[in-house]
């Protein structure tokens, strides 16, 4: 009966209080959102702050690393065009190929599929159907501004020897491959891998 009576009277209070109650709440939770609580993370206002650098994590790639996969590398929007994004080495054996990433694949990632960005395939270099191949001149290192600067779109950079420089345009970024070493016997090849945001 008394547990009873005192929890009437703490209502009654909280009654009292009314919207002052409510609104001193309703103030807290505003407070804790803006401070980035509730996200888990301290955001600021980005006029107060400096210019944070460019993120190198892609939004979304869609890719399972397994024959058939059909996803996609997806650059962060806020780096500027022509920032290098990733550098790194893939060797390749005939037939197969990667979807560029920020990383180096893996081994489960270099796979046998036409759904790469790169393959390696009967001693020629291809991509897959969305993207654009531009072909280097000779003797040419891939860069960004090769890479946008050469008009010279092919649908294969056949039998290339080392040096060999060639570019693949998604939507989202530019990769500039270099082959630095290639063998007809069997078929296998090394490329050096870079990624410009577009």
């Amino acid at each position: 009966m008394v547990g009873e009576e005192n929890r009437r009277k703490g209502w009654a209070r909280l009654a009292e209080l009314g919207p002052a109650w409510l609104s001193s709440i309703a103030a807290l939770v505003a407070a804790l959102a803006a401070a980035g609580f509730f996200a888990g993370r301290l955001t600021a206002d980005p006029s107060s702050s400096p210019a944070a650098p460019p993120a190198t994590v892609p939004s979304a790639v869609a890719t399972t690393g397994r024959p058939g996969a059909t996803g996609s590398s997806i650059a962060p929007p806020t780096a500027s065009a022509g920032i290098e994004l990733a550098s790194y080495d893939v060797p390749l054996v005939d037939g197969y190929g990667f979807v560029a990433k920020l990383t180096a694949p893996s081994q489960d990632q270099i796979v046998q599929t036409s759904e790469t960005d790169v393959r390696f395939n009967l001693g020629n270099f291809f991509t897959r159907s969305q993207n654009r191949l531009v072909a280097l001149p000779a003797h040419t290192s891939p860069s960004y501004g090769a890479c946008k600067a050469t008009l010279e779109f092919v649908g294969v950079v056949q039998r290339p020897t080392q040096g060999t420089g060639f570019c693949v345009i998604l939507p989202t970024m530019v990769i500039g491959v270099q082959v630095t070493d290639v063998l007809s016997n069997p078929a296998r090849a090394v490329v050096h891998v870079t990624l410009w945001q577009y």
